[in-house]
């Protein structure tokens, strides 16, 4: 993988797990309904994604195919119309600046991301 790859990589899998957790929290919370009720489903899935566990796992990174699990889910929640309505009152509640940016681009995210390379690393997994 090329260290350009690498490094957006590296930046954007805790952003993307934690932020669209984040609209998903802020969602209920703010009273906002479902735009298709049936994302519900994947609200949950990505609540219930422990970040810890999965890191601890892969030593400071996040697996591959544990991200790739997660994909679909975040890709549905981006879409969804309640997701947005929350995004649209980020003041309301904090969020990470960069978060549309990555989930606006979760099909690059997605070719970026091969069977051939068994983990992503989060920004946590960076030794300085």
């Amino acid at each position: 993988m090329t260290e350009c790859v690498t490094d957006y990589l590296n930046f954007c899998v805790d952003p993307h797990q934690s932020g669209i957790r984040v609209l998903v929290d802020a969602r209920e919370k703010l009273h906002i309904p479902w735009g298709d009720p049936s994302n519900q489903q994947h609200g949950d899935n990505m609540m219930a994604f422990d970040t810890r566990a999965a890191m601890a796992h892969g030593h400071g990174m996040v697996q591959t195919k544990v991200f790739q699990h997660y994909l679909p889910s975040i890709r549905a929640l981006w879409a969804d119309q309640g997701i947005q309505n929350a995004y649209d009152r980020r003041r309301e509640f904090q969020l990470g600046e960069s978060v549309k940016y990555f989930l606006d681009n979760l099909e690059k995210l997605g070719q970026l991301v091969s069977p051939t390379h068994t983990t992503l690393r989060t920004p946590h997994s960076h030794s300085h």
